[in-house]
């Protein structure tokens, strides 16, 4: 490596490091790598850090992997993510390198090393992040599980179920689930499901794995599957998001079947509960307007839209009343549009009454 490069490279001048940066990388010298760790380590320019690790990342690292894995132990944030994205960076040769390190005593360390081998993507790359399913940490079996899901790593899935069966670590649970719903087959979510779900009783399942288990049966469950978890859901509001969801998946799936008790239950609660997000409501309104839904009680649609009205969610509020077809809705329309300031809310009233 060129003396006078090095010389640059540690002077007083920012922009002289600066070119002196650009000059190692032109190189190609495999070398310039040490030296640009060394400087990273001391450098307090930003502008001059960004240059060394964008260097780094298109350079031969190799010569200076030690001191990069070093800088995964580091108290400060920048130098550990560099590390991070350097390695990440690296191919197959940074890949090697980690993978004789993933039982380092630290777990923030080989949580770190996970975060680098993910970038590096390979199918090698699976396989070292495989080897850390098993780990002592659960924030590191967490991460390697979402990280096989990140890369569709369908082949780890016979792997990710017995860590299912045989670990409750809540947080990975749901981690494996979501992960198994992402990227799992028919086979795969059924046998997930007997995992979580006790002797196959729905109403058995743990609350907190609800929502992955209602994406579950969206995809593959049963229409009395379907109906036995909206039946079995009680709280309205905390899974309103993942009912709506059910119920639009249902309807795919099954058509006219979708229009079962439970999940027209579920509609009006949802749509009529003031606790829940407007967008929401608004999704559950459209779907008891949907031709599934047409068996729906004028009584039903017309008590909804009044209340819909009167929370401010008022073109959800006029189609409810509109859909109901009574002549008493329909003054209610008429008397509505008389006493709004709100033009466009005025022809959409005049749109309605006019079907």
């Amino acid at each position: 490596m060129d003396e006078l490069i090095i010389t640059a490279l540690n002077s007083n001048d920012e922009a002289e490091r600066l070119y002196a940066v650009e000059d190692i990388l032109e190189s190609g010298d495999p070398e310039g790598a040490v030296h640009l760790v060394e400087r990273l380590a001391r450098e307090d320019s930003r502008a001059v850090k960004d240059s060394i690790v964008f260097a780094l990342k298109r350079m031969d690292c190799s010569e200076a992997y030690g001191m990069l894995f070093d800088m995964f132990s580091s108290p400060e944030a920048f130098m550990r993510n560099a590390a991070l994205s350097i390695f990440g960076a690296g191919g197959e040769n940074a890949l090697y390198y980690l993978g004789e390190k993933l039982d380092h005593t630290d777990k923030e360390v080989r949580k770190l090393m996970l975060d680098a081998i993910v970038e590096i993507g390979t199918p090698d790359a699976r396989l070292a992040i495989r080897a850390l399913l098993h780990d002592d940490a659960p924030n590191v079996r967490i991460t390697a599980v979402e990280y096989l899901g990140r890369l569709n790593d369908r082949d780890s899935l016979n792997d990710i179920l017995d860590l299912l069966a045989n670990d409750t670590e809540p947080m990975l649970r749901i981690t494996i689930l979501k992960v198994i719903s992402q990227m799992g087959g028919n086979d795969h979510i059924r046998r997930a499901m007997d995992i979580v779900i006790p002797g196959g009783e729905i109403k058995n399942t743990d609350p907190l794995y609800l929502p992955e288990v209602t994406a579950f049966i969206a995809k593959s469950g049963n229409l009395e599957d379907i109906k036995t978890l909206m039946g079995n859901i009680d709280d309205i509001s905390a899974y309103s998001e993942n009912i709506i969801e059910l119920i639009g998946e249902t309807i795919k799936r099954f058509k006219d079947g979708a229009a079962c008790d439970e999940a027209i239950d579920k509609l009006i609660k949802i749509a009529g509960d003031r606790w829940i997000c407007e967008e929401i409501r608004i999704q559950a309104v459209e779907y008891l307007l949907n031709e599934s839904f047409s068996d729906v009680s004028r009584n039903v649609l017309y008590k909804l839209g009044l209340n819909l009205l009167y929370d401010g969610i008022s073109h959800s509020g006029i189609k409810l009343l509109a859909k109901s077809g009574t002549n008493r809705a329909k003054e209610r329309i008429k008397s509505f549009m008389e006493n709004t300031d709100d033009e466009d809310l005025r022809e959409f009233c005049t749109d309605v009454i006019g079907e």
